[in-house]
């Protein structure tokens, strides 16, 4: 989740479990929720960030249960079936999942990197669960630009980005996302 806005909960609610730490805005981080069916936990950036013991859950990811919006971008939702260890969320946090058509617990996974139907997701899980954006929700696309990119043979990608901020503003649409790898810009 990148933050947008601050608010009292980090993109998902459930039973008032929140997060005690006040998030950034602007500043991406990593929320791992997870309800073993007699406790409920956040993980926050691999840590575990809140904890509580409860006999029932009922959540959201993106609103509150009582309908305020979250105000960000949210990306690489993953659900499983399974109360994951920590270790398992710090090894896959920072990365797209692998073949997730073939993980035996992964029941949901929304990458937002493409196979949009005007509002619906698709989940590339085995389960084809497809997501529906509410809301105000739009899917962003990245448009990536390095030092060491090309202006002339670069097409925005990770793999082959824009070499100037420039480049990437004037490429981008109204609610695209340019994303300056780290690097001294000229």
């Amino acid at each position: 989740l990148e933050i947008r806005d601050k608010r009292p909960f980090i993109g998902f609610h459930s039973n008032d479990l929140t997060s005690p730490t006040e998030l950034e805005n602007y500043v991406w981080y990593h929320i791992a929720y997870q309800y073993t069916g007699s406790e409920q936990r956040i993980y926050l950036n691999g840590e575990l960030n809140a904890f509580r013991e409860t006999s029932h859950y009922e959540g959201t990811v993106g609103n509150t249960l009582i309908g305020i919006w979250f105000k960000g971008f949210i990306d690489e939702v993953r659900v499983w079936n399974v109360a994951r260890t920590q270790e398992q969320i710090q090894e896959t946090m920072n990365q797209p999942l692998e073949n997730p058509e073939l993980l035996e617990n992964l029941v949901g996974y929304w990458n937002f990197d493409g196979g949009f139907d005007g509002r619906i997701v698709d989940d590339l899980s085995q389960y084809n669960n497809d997501g529906t954006l509410q809301g105000d929700a739009y899917i962003a696309d990245v448009i990536y630009v390095s030092p060491e990119g090309s202006d002339t043979t670069g097409d925005g990608t990770a793999e082959k980005p824009y070499k100037t901020i420039q480049k990437g503003i004037d490429e981008s649409g109204r609610n695209d996302i340019v994303q300056a790898l780290p690097g001294i810009y000229k």
